[in-house]
């Protein structure tokens, strides 16, 4: 079972507040049978040029040294489509460095112009 959602990385937005949190988490998780994981943390669409690849991939670094054998991890972002038209081709915004890109809209709903923005990211040859 590979996890595509989770805010695991220590001391990122509102996921685990810690390493030691994160390792108790990893831990369990592969004793379920989660073999792969990708951690996930939050970022506005509007704000992707700015991602902060450099110091999640360093947490996801420190982080893959406290992993149960057999279980691998991926970095990805869950994306809150807050400005359309955002350009979201960077790789490193992707799933594990895939075209899949992990989406979301506010809570306050749909805006009526989803599934354009839908299609354009589509379009665009990723896959939302």
């Amino acid at each position: 079972m590979i996890d595509v959602h989770t805010h695991l990385l220590p001391g990122v937005d509102d996921g685990s507040p810690n390493a030691e949190h994160s390792a108790m988490v990893l831990a369990r998780l592969h004793g379920e049978g989660v073999r792969g994981l990708v951690c996930t943390p939050h970022l506005n669409a509007s704000r992707a040029p700015e991602a902060p690849f450099y110091e999640h991939a360093r947490l996801l670094d420190d982080l893959r040294r406290r992993v149960p054998d057999g279980l691998v991890l991926y970095s990805g972002f869950e994306i809150m489509l807050d400005a359309p038209g955002s350009d979201l081709s960077d790789p490193r915004l992707g799933l594990a460095g895939s075209k899949a890109r992990l989406v979301e809209y506010p809570r306050r709903g749909l805006p009526s112009t989803a599934t354009e923005e839908l299609l354009r990211i589509r379009g665009a040859g990723l896959v939302p």
